[in-house]
């Protein structure tokens, strides 16, 4: 069992419930606890990182602390395995950078787009006299919305609308980080992507369980620094 509260017992010969692990407490207090160190137990079986987020929304309880501190610690890279036959997905890695009562939203981080910034720039009206940011590619984020944008950097504070992926990591979807981008006062290191791939309810849960999908910790360097050729072959081998 991975909850205290999915590890009750019941015994019909004295019609009692068997609570080992506080259970009957957390259902009580609305309070979803992992047993076990939520660290380990959260890297050893990602898919428990995803049941956390879905319990928590569905059941409306609320995360025990060392939970909601780890959860931000282990947010996953999803390696496509030879069983995905989507191909909108084959050979991909995907930063899973959301989840909600409604599933999961990710960035696909090694198909290049038909697009170069400075084209999207160029559309969004945005000033830019740099060549190299200009001739940067695009990533095309997955198959869902390509008219949004979405640009996965390194902690930069300051732009409307913005979320922690982990310590290193950060997604922003407001305007202005491309604006600050080609002015030279963007974030370290980035990369934008067009559309997102997205998961209804329990879909990236089912597709886990079905091997179309591998699982692995954040590596900022495969997020921002191999060649999109090479990320793939690199997030199978770690």
């Amino acid at each position: 069992r991975d909850f205290t509260i999915n590890a009750l017992y019941f015994d019909p010969n004295t019609e009692e419930v068997i609570d080992f692990v506080d259970g009957l407490k957390d259902l009580e207090d609305r309070t979803l606890r992992l047993i076990g160190e939520p660290k380990l137990r959260l890297t050893e079986d990602p898919v428990r990182l995803l049941r956390a987020i879905r319990f928590q929304a569905k059941l409306h309880f609320e995360l025990e602390h060392t939970i909601a501190r780890e959860i931000p610690a282990v947010a996953d890279l999803l390696i496509a395995m030879p069983a995905m036959m989507d191909p909108n997905f084959a050979r991909t890695v995907t930063l899973v950078c959301q989840h909600s009562e409604e599933g999961a939203i990710g960035i696909t981080l090694n198909r290049r787009s038909q697009f170069t910034l400075g084209e999207i720039l160029e559309q969004l009206e945005i000033s830019c006299e740099n060549p190299q940011v200009k001739d940067i590619p695009v990533l095309e984020g997955g198959p869902v919305s390509h008219d949004r944008g979405f640009v996965v950097h390194t902690p930069l504070e300051g732009f409307e609308s913005s979320m922690a992926i982990n310590d290193e990591i950060m997604v922003t979807t407001s305007r202005d980080i491309l604006a600050a981008i080609a002015r030279g006062e963007g974030p370290m290191r980035f990369v934008v992507a067009l559309g997102y791939a997205g998961w209804g309810d329990g879909q990236l849960e089912s597709e886990m369980r079905e091997n179309a999908w591998l699982s692995v910790p954040v590596d900022s360097g495969i997020v921002f620094d191999l060649p999109l050729k090479e990320r793939w072959e690199k997030a199978v081998s770690r």
